[in-house]
């Protein structure tokens, strides 16, 4: 198996600070092919991101079915108008420099600014997408 690594840039603006509560969710909103929470549903307003949660609960299944990965962590990169977009494996180390990547796809255009996005998914019926704060 083909191993793939994404450094951790420690000096990327994290655009979803300030999103989310650590207390959870107050309301899951349904998206069709999966559930996501309050602070999933601001990032996506503020930003005018619906495509990337769309993409991502594309991907969801695919990647289950694929490499059995039942919780899921999706890292999207963004820098000069170009963004990855990542599944990790998981569970992410406390200090971890580079993560294994089990999935990859590089987005050719976006007009989100500068800076990261980090989600968690769990696998269920429907699967679920959070903050890392809310999880």
């Amino acid at each position: 198996m083909k191993e793939y690594f994404v450094e951790q840039n420690n000096d990327a603006k994290n655009l979803c600070e300030g999103f989310g509560s650590p207390m959870g969710t107050s309301q899951y909103y349904n998206m069709g092919l999966c559930l996501i929470t309050d602070g999933v549903k601001e990032l996506r307003e503020k930003f005018n991101c619906a495509w990337l949660v769309a993409k991502i609960a594309v991907m969801i299944r695919k990647v289950f079915e694929e490499k059995r990965q039942y919780t899921q962590v999706w890292k999207l990169c963004i820098e000069n108008h170009r963004a990855t977009l990542y599944c990790l494996g998981y569970p992410l180390p406390p200090d971890y420099d580079e993560d294994e990547v089990v999935y990859s796809e590089d987005i050719k255009y976006t007009d989100l600014p500068d800076g990261e996005m980090l989600f968690k998914v769990g696998i269920g019926e429907p699967p679920i997408i959070c903050l890392p704060i809310e999880d």
